[in-house]
């Protein structure tokens, strides 16, 4: 929503103004990095706690799901980004020429680029499988047994589409927190 009312503010910003002055940009530019991050931060932490809260509401017969996995491949896609960011600053560092107009020896830079290439592709698989197992995780315990595939891919396409999503899933959550804390409370009466 942020994000949308920032860029009516600037189309609004362009159609007001004959002649549109780039600094009258330069504070929205700012603004939508922010908006982003606050996004991320808000969906990933959402994520996390789906996938690790939601394991105690478990059948107790059934066999638990790899927790620890997931955790691992969740963190994987972050560390990579920043790793990115790091080599990206680093790179156009050295690509620049020296004093005497000579350009360095970039040789080292092709195995950096074919290795940021399979990282890139295992950080894809990294966040598919944070995917998949938020929604295997929600579906199992709802259904109170281990989940097939048939059963969850729906909930998988759904926090997928996060905005549109966490609509249908997270008041699925809250019944199933208000049911085992309806349970909890009828055996303490």
């Amino acid at each position: 929503v942020g994000a949308i009312v920032l860029m009516i503010t600037m189309v609004s910003l362009v159609i007001s103004q004959h002649e549109p002055n780039p600094e009258t940009f330069f504070p929205i530019v700012f603004i939508f990095p922010a908006i982003a991050l606050f996004g991320v931060v808000i969906q990933l932490y959402w994520q996390w706690s789906v996938a690790t809260g939601l394991q105690p509401f478990m059948h107790p017969e059934m066999r638990k799901l790899r927790v620890k996995r997931f955790k691992i491949f969740f963190f994987v896609p972050w560390i990579y980004f920043a790793v990115i960011i790091l080599f990206t600053t680093i790179i156009t560092s050295q690509i620049e020429p020296s004093d005497n107009g000579v350009s360095p020896n970039l040789m080292w830079l092709i195995p950096v680029i074919i290795l940021a290439f399979l990282m890139h592709f295992f950080s894809m698989f990294c966040l598919v499988y944070s995917l998949y197992f938020i929604a295997k995780t929600v579906k199992s315990v709802e259904l109170q047994r281990e989940a097939h595939f048939s059963d969850y891919i729906g909930d998988f396409f759904l926090i997928w589409f996060f905005p549109v999503g966490i609509w249908f899933i997270q008041p699925r959550i809250n019944r199933i927190v208000q049911r085992d804390q309806f349970n909890d409370a009828s055996v303490i009466d």
